[in-house]
């Protein structure tokens, strides 16, 4: 019985190891999109309002650079300077604003939950 519990204890180590980097190159790669289509969209009218979703904040363009170099795949733990990227690129008004025009690009439904659980 209990080498069947170490196995089942190593089974869901390994099963989370495995979903882990799933959800990393997921939440890089959502906030990638973001950041690329920022710049795409820049400045728009929606609805006779202006709206701006480019990233105006030289520290939250210093971390969009950094993500940005970051390769799909290549098992990447988000550190905690990642993770800091990550939330002051999310919590970015243009960001937020690029979130708005997400049906143009696919954004992940649950972006906000794994940005949020950047913690």
């Amino acid at each position: 019985r209990a080498s069947h519990e170490r196995k089942a204890v190593v089974s869901t180590q390994s099963t989370w190891e495995y979903f882990k980097y799933i959800v990393y190159d997921n939440v890089i790669e959502c906030a990638q999109d973001l950041i690329r289509f920022s710049v795409k969209i820049g400045e728009t009218t929606y609805n006779g309002k202006t709206i701006d979703c480019r990233i105006r904040d030289p520290e939250v363009d210093k971390c969009a650079r950094i993500i940005m170099k970051l390769k799909k795949q290549q098992e990447t733990e988000i550190t905690r300077d990642y993770a800091d990227h990550l939330k002051r690129i999310w919590s970015d008004e243009g960001i937020q604003n690029t979130r708005f025009f997400g049906n143009r690009f696919n954004i992940l439904d649950n972006a906000e939950h794994f940005f949020n659980q950047l913690d």
